[in-house]
């Protein structure tokens, strides 16, 4: 039942917050595509704000399962789950702002993968723990 009511509890603060956002999204952090210097893959102009409701509706997600569901208070893994998605945000939001260059995302999203690694978040298909660790980081660049 517990479960039933986190689900429930994120579905609608999704909803509501996406909406929220979606509705300022035509005045606020609009970006144009034909930015000088910049990449973009689309011919369009796009909002550049809804990461920023993502993230929210993760942190109060993570916040609730943390209270409720976790054995420990704060145990690493999550920890490390919330600083690598804390990472990914704000590499998100500084591209959005600035048009960062595509060696500095990559960068930044390795370092979300090895920040996962090391604090015990990895994918569990090998044997070899090595391998494990090699597909996490793909994992995380590739998504």
């Amino acid at each position: 039942m517990q479960h039933l009511f986190f689900f429930a509890f994120t579905f609608v603060f999704s909803y509501l917050i996406n909406g929220l956002f979606v509705k300022f999204s035509g005045t606020l952090g609009s970006k144009n595509a034909k930015v000088e210097g910049g990449v973009r893959w689309a011919s369009t102009a796009k909002p550049a704000f809804g990461g920023i409701s993502f993230y929210i509706v993760f942190l109060a997600s993570f916040a609730l399962y943390t209270s409720f569901f976790a054995e420990e208070p704060v145990i690493e893994s999550f920890f490390g789950v919330l600083v690598a998605s804390s990472l990914g945000f704000l590499i998100g939001l500084a591209d959005d702002a600035y048009n960062t260059r595509p060696m500095l995302k990559f960068l930044g999203q390795v370092a979300c993968g090895v920040i996962l690694v090391l604090t015990g978040n990895c994918i569990n298909v090998f044997s070899s723990e090595t391998f494990n660790q090699i597909i996490t980081v793909f994992w995380v660049v590739g998504i």
